[in-house]
């Protein structure tokens, strides 16, 4: 899938900084009909838009989202300040060279621990929301936009029916 491309299989580690899955790209390619443009655009509401369309189409479902949402804020605002809590406590009390560095170390593993729950779960986010999307329970200005211009592209496509008085007077015999 060329939209992002280190959501294939082969780049593991990279794979992981995407903000989508690999089934939710595939997803969304077939409910856009395979249009990597409209894709992207998707994607791009999804990830600005906040899941705002989720509150009005589902409730439930945009419950789930924002818990997730929640906690991924969370988890970011309390890696840092944890971080130099700790450190600030290591300058300010005398423990010895090796307490000192082991209390760093376990600081520096909790963040490190807090901010990978966190990208997890803004993943798992995304994934909910970009499923939603794929399964039609919500859609985006960039699905409303194409289906609007869809239905108008169809409906200059059909012949107009012409009245029953009209008739004679736009016959090729006159």
């Amino acid at each position: 899938m060329a939209l992002w491309p280190y959501a294939e299989k082969g780049h593991t580690i990279l794979r992981f900084f995407t903000p989508f899955s690999r089934p939710s790209l595939v997803r969304l390619s077939q409910t856009c009909d395979g249009d990597i443009v409209l894709v992207s655009a998707v994607c791009r509401n999804i990830l600005t838009g906040g899941g705002n369309r989720l509150l009005v189409s589902n409730e439930r479902l945009h419950g789930q989202f924002d818990r997730l949402r929640s906690e991924v804020e969370f988890r970011y605002c309390l890696a840092i300040p944890f971080l130099l809590l700790v450190w600030t406590v290591t300058l300010r009390v005398s423990w010895g060279g090796y307490l000192e560095e082991l209390a760093l170390t376990v600081a520096v593993l909790i963040d490190l621990a807090l901010l990978l729950q966190a990208r997890i779960l803004s993943k798992w986010s995304f994934y909910l929301h970009a499923h939603a999307v794929a399964d039609g329970a919500v859609s985006t200005p960039a699905l409303d936009e194409a289906r609007m211009h869809h239905d108008r592209r169809s409906e200059r496509d059909e012949a107009p029916e012409v009245p029953a008085s009209l008739e004679g007077y736009l016959s090729d015999d006159n």
